[in-house]
């Protein structure tokens, strides 16, 4: 991941970069303000990114960016965002920032992007 440079506009963008092995080239993969994390289950990409207020949200979609990306957290903090590799599933722990919400921490969460389609 390439960050936005420090002196740069607060809303410049984070990079996700796919470097080719053996080779120079290059893919953005992602571009967004504020990437915290994020983690490939092919052909899905998820992405953390955070507010001023350090409220998170998290996205998936597509890793060639083919369709937009859908929402499925926000306002909330999004942590130990993990790929399970081969099985494609996407797994993060979510705590939700509205005092209603809080039911005594963060939660374990599943996304499969496969079943997600159905």
């Amino acid at each position: 991941m390439q960050r936005a440079e420090s002196n740069a506009d607060t809303d410049a963008p984070d990079q996700i970069v796919h470097h080719f092995i053996g080779s120079t080239e290059q893919r953005v993969v992602h571009s967004q303000p504020h990437i915290e994390q994020y983690a490939v289950a092919d052909p899905v990409i998820g992405v953390v990114t955070s507010d001023a207020a350090g409220a998170a949200t998290f996205t998936v979609g597509p890793v060639d960016g083919s369709e937009p990306t859908q929402t499925l957290a926000d306002n909330s903090d999004i942590s130990q965002l993990k790929s399970s590799g081969p099985s494609g599933l996407l797994g993060f722990v979510l705590t939700p920032l509205n005092d209603a919400d809080l039911g005594g921490g963060g939660q374990l969460h599943l996304h499969d992007p496969v079943a997600a389609k159905l």
